[in-house]
């Protein structure tokens, strides 16, 4: 069973016009890393997956595999109307390895922040993002707040965290636990 294979190859039947998929770690520099994909309670969680040592530290246990990294800057000189970073921890890495896209396109982003993943993660992405002229909002109950109405200690409860092992159909779209700016 080898999982990157496998994933990349369910998204080039999922979307089989217009979207490359390369299968690779984004980051801030080039390299290998190992990719980590959480096992808890006997399942694989491809979806927590993460290169992150701080992050794949929180779950008991995990299977590991060692991916290509690469900087987006160098690998993509396209136009870009939207990037979405689901990195489990690394998302000032895979930001700082793609600033100069986010400045020629200046795309509309979807990052997941969460703090017991990467503790200071959100206030390091308002530092990136403001100065480009970015806007960061979240949704709290149906409907989009700003970044500033924002609490960790309410909106990161952990109490609060879906389950991992959950299927996708069965979690809650918008709970009361917050992760997507």
């Amino acid at each position: 069973f080898e999982p990157m294979p496998m994933l990349a190859n369910s998204l080039r039947q999922k979307f089989t016009r217009g979207v490359t998929v390369k299968e690779m770690a984004l980051s801030d520099h080039k390299g290998s890393i190992e990719l980590r994909m959480p096992v808890v309670d006997g399942v694989l969680v491809t979806g927590c997956a993460t290169v992150s040592d701080d992050a794949s530290a929180t779950y008991p246990a995990y299977q590991g595999v060692d991916v290509p990294m690469e900087r987006l800057d160098d690998i993509y000189s396209g136009n870009c109307g939207f990037i979405k970073i689901d990195v489990e921890g690394r998302e000032q890495a895979v930001l700082d390895g793609a600033v100069e896209t986010i400045k020629r396109c200046q795309p509309r982003m979807l990052v997941e922040l969460e703090e017991r993943l990467s503790p200071g993660g959100l206030g390091r992405a308002r530092a990136f993002f403001e100065p480009l002229g970015y806007r960061a909002v979240f949704v709290w109950q149906g409907q989009l707040k700003p970044i500033d109405r924002f609490s960790v200690q309410t909106m990161q409860d952990q109490s609060n965290l879906p389950s991992l092992t959950a299927a996708l159909t069965e979690r809650q779209r918008f709970g009361r636990y917050v992760y997507n700016f």
